[in-house]
This record gives structure tokens, C-alpha cells and sequence, in this order.
């Protein structure tokens, strides 16, 4: 789910814990479940990046093709003709991760990323999990919890 805080972030939840069916065991285990939570969004932050990388959209389409003009200005400026939402990195480097209630979010710690980040979701939708991907987090999240208790 993409949804946006009070502040105007933009970010992507996944809850995990609910999806794995443990809620129950993981409050016996705070510590355990902070740090598998951790390691579980940050799979989820790469997933989005890598995907993004190679042009692919959240529901696995390619994204909308650039503009001819626009596509020749990133040939001419020696960037990849295909879309890749990477100009010079720093949307994409500023994504993060974070949990809040057994929540993992996945974020943008600037403000200016977050604005391009809504911009370009518009046409070439890139920032969620989709169904597959999210089972990898939360299969990822099981393997740590469970490794860890």
C-alpha cells in the first residue's frame, strides 16, 4: 500500500506480521521482531530498486516509454534511453526503511525525492510491493524472526 503521513512523506507499507499470521509470538519477542522487521524492508527497499532498475512498473509491465525528445536529451547526455527513473541517483538513493507497529515502511528521506517519486508514479507506477514481492519480504521476515528466537 502506498499511502502518505502527516508531513507529506510518501511510503510503502507492508504489514508482515499479519501476512505471516504472528501476531501473537512476535509480541513475546520485541527485540527479535525489530530486527527481522529490519532486515525484511530493506529486502523490500532492493526489491523496488532492482526492478525500477530494469524499467519494470509494480504490476510488472514495462514503463510508459520517455518522450522521443526527452529520450534523445538522455541519449545525447550519455544516460540509458530506456526508463529507469535514474537521472543522477538521488531519488532512488534516498529511499529507506523504517517500521512502526509491526509495520515495515519504505520511504524517501527527502522531501524533493518524495516529490519525484509521486511525479513519476503517476505515469510509470514503481514505488509498492507487488504480490510476489511482498510474499519475499515476508517469507524473509519468517526466516530472520524464527533464526533469532
Amino acid at each position: 500500500m502506498v499511502g502518505y503521513s502527516d508531513e507529506g512523506v510518501m511510503y510503502a507499507s507492508v504489514n508482515i506480521v499479519d501476512r505471516s499470521g504472528l501476531r501473537e509470538t512476535v509480541k513475546k519477542f520485541p527485540e527479535a521482531t525489530e530486527k527481522a522487521m529490519g532486515v525484511a524492508t530493506i529486502l523490500g527497499m532492493f526489491l523496488i530498486k532492482e526492478r525500477t532498475s530494469k524499467g519494470i512498473s509494480v504490476d510488472g509491465k514495462l514503463f510508459k516509454p520517455y518522450s522521443p525528445r526527452y529520450k534523445q536529451w538522455k541519449t545525447e547526455h550519455e544516460h540509458p534511453s530506456h526508463p529507469n527513473l535514474n537521472l543522477h541517483g538521488r531519488m532512488l538513493g534516498s529511499m529507506t526503511t523504517g517500521y512502526r507497529k509491526q509495520v515495515g515502511r519504505i520511504y524517501f528521506a527527502r522531501k524533493e525525492e518524495t516529490y519525484k517519486a509521486i511525479w513519476n508514479e503517476k505515469s510509470r507506477p514503481f514505488f509498492n510491493l507487488n504480490e510476489k514481492e511482498r510474499k519475499q519480504v515476508a517469507l524473509e521476515f519468517e526466516n530472520e524472526f524464527f533464526d533469532l528466537i
